[in-house]
């Protein structure tokens, strides 16, 4: 049976709600929403711009690529 990947958000939301959400992506919302909560209890809020053209390349970026939260349990991919 050859693999479909949703193309619309429709398609996104009837596969969420057949099949639950990816692993991945609960992982990494759970870790979001935990940095979140750091940050406001700290008051410390953090970003990184990785502006290294090869590094972010690496990783998939263009010229740039910028972590969206920076935490105590963060991993960066810059490099």
């Amino acid at each position: 049976m050859p693999m479909v990947v949703a193309q619309s958000a429709e398609q996104i939301e009837r596969a969420v709600a057949a099949y639950g959400p990816a692993p991945g992506g609960v992982a990494l919302m759970a870790e979001a929403a935990e940095a979140a909560a750091e940050a406001a209890a700290s008051g410390v809020y953090i970003t990184w711009r990785c502006v290294d053209r090869q590094s972010a390349a690496r990783h998939g970026g263009g010229a740039s690529d910028e972590c969206a939260r920076v935490a105590r349990a963060s991993r960066c991919l810059c490099g």
